[in-house]
């Protein structure tokens, strides 16, 4: 975990020290300290529980402090109240105090260690937050129309109750999303924060029944829909400079969103060997979602999947470019088709792919992957300036799916690999059935480079080629160049 503790001095310049509140915020200041031995007001005396702001109607600019360094407060704070655009409600560190622990419950009936329901503009900055048995901070609503104005900064998120090793929607550390299809939130910001150490998922946006009809959702949270939810459940979403790392499932997942920037975060050790599957970040039912400057490392393959970054069913217009994804299970980034579904308009460029395939059971789904089932396909797929670094067994462009219809503009160029060579199988879109379109993928001006004897297989459309001038001469790569990789 990376610490991120805003000073006293800081805090000062915000407004949250002794100067003046700044007039976006000019509201009443409160006081949280659950270390004290006598339960106040709030103002003259500070509340000694999460019972006392948790009853209490916050009004526009209104700041609650919370003091750390002393008892950690239990149970689950609930504030009540909406801030405006201009006048948020704030919940922040005690200046000087240190960071705060919150700390739900483990039991079923804990719903989280801080929930803001049907509410909208809070600022939440600089606590801990553990606990809760589904989730540790959830923000969520069932009344119709749309909630906005979330920012989220500088908090460490972990814990929570699920002890079960099977999928279940809606869990994790923070967990934001609509519990009915009335339901929309928008306008989201969380920059850095931690969330860790949890079941399933680090952080999860959207209508956690997007994917697939919600049939392993919450049992608080159903929202009666079959199939998949619209694409706008949580929008205008911005998640950067997060460390999510050791959760049971994925770092980040996305579903049922739209109009998401993941930027700057830490995406590593995700996932359960033997159990649910690790993803550094997966996203399904999306619609433009942007993942640059990430690094995913470390993912864990459980029945499948342990890879960096995974665009899935049903989302359209992904963009995941610079990137650093390495020593993962299985593939660097992955596109999915799946439950009767079409993943279109995939832009996969500049990224670093180093090192992955560590898992044996995995190494040949290659570096970038394209998967489809049950009747779905993918559509308009570019792969381009990659630099991918293959030291394990297997290819580094890998269709396992007769579903990829190449005729819908699918290209791999300008990329440049290292492999080990040595007559392995270097790209393999064996299971492409080239009579479903009347195209074929472009695989063109790419460099190869071979740490070992500069020969290579490759398998397409149920023809092997066993050799670099065999797959050249078939209308493949002719463009591009191969040989031996500088020592």
């Amino acid at each position: 975990m990376r610490a991120r503790v805003l000073t006293a001095a800081a805090l000062l310049l915000t407004g949250l020290g002794v100067g003046t509140l700044p007039a976006q915020a000019a509201g009443k200041v409160y006081h949280l300290d659950c270390g004290a031995a006598t339960n106040g007001n709030g103002i003259d005396q500070p509340w000694n529980s999460v019972s006392g702001p948790s009853n209490f109607q916050f009004s526009p600019g209104d700041t609650l402090l919370i003091k750390g360094g002393t008892k950690a407060c239990s149970g689950t704070l609930s504030p009540k109240g909406s801030g405006t655009v201009t006048a948020p409600i704030t919940i922040d560190a005690e200046p000087g105090s240190g960071r705060p622990v919150i700390q739900g419950g483990t039991s079923t009936s804990d719903v989280a260690a801080l929930v803001l329901r049907d509410q909208s503009n809070w600022t939440i900055n600089n606590l801990t937050l553990t606990g809760g048995y589904y989730r540790s901070l959830w923000i969520t609503g069932t009344a119709p129309g749309t909630l906005t104005g979330f920012s989220l900064s500088n908090l460490d998120v972990s814990g929570n109750g699920l002890a079960s090793g099977a999928w279940v929607s809606g869990t994790g550390a923070v967990v934001i999303e609509p519990c009915s299809a009335d339901t929309k939130i928008a306008g989201v910001s969380l920059t850095g924060v931690d969330a860790h150490d949890t079941h399933n998922v680090g952080i999860q946006i959207g209508y956690s029944q997007g994917h697939s009809g919600g049939s392993a959702n919450t049992p608080d949270c159903q929202m009666g829909i079959t199939g998949f939810a619209p694409k706008d459940g949580v929008s205008e979403v911005n998640i950067s400079d997060g460390d999510d790392y050791l959760n049971s499932a994925a770092g980040i997942w996305l579903t049922g969103a739209s109009d998401v920037t993941l930027t700057g975060n830490h995406l590593h050790a995700n996932g359960t060997p033997g159990g649910l599957a690790g993803e550094g970040a997966w996203w399904s039912n999306t619609y433009n979602v942007t993942a640059t400057e990430n690094y995913a490392f470390n993912n864990k393959r459980g029945a499948s999947d342990g890879g960096g970054l995974d665009a899935d069913a049903n989302s359209e217009l992904s963009t995941i470019r610079g990137n650093h994804i390495y020593d993962n299970d299985s593939y660097c980034i992955a596109a999915f088709g799946q439950v009767n579904s079409v993943t279109k308009d995939v832009i996969v460029e500049d990224n670093h792919c180093t090192d992955n395939g560590q898992n044996p059971a995995a190494e040949d789904e290659g570096d970038l992957l394209l998967w489809t089932s049950s009747g779905s396909t993918i559509s308009n797929y570019r792969a381009t300036g990659n630099v991918i670094k293959r030291t394990a067994p297997g290819p580094v462009f890998r269709a396992r799916s007769a579903a990829v219809d190449y005729s819908k503009n699918y290209y791999f160029s300008a990329n440049t690999v290292t492999h080990p060579g040595n007559d392995e199988l270097l790209i393999d879109f064996d299971d492409v059935d080239t009579t479903t379109g009347t195209g074929r993928p472009e695989v063109n001006h790419n460099t190869y480079l071979f740490t070992g004897t500069p020969t290579a297989t490759f398998q397409y459309g149920g023809e092997p080629y066993d050799s670099i001038s065999a797959w050249v001469g078939a209308g493949h790569d002719v463009d591009s160049t191969f040989g031996p990789a500088s020592s």
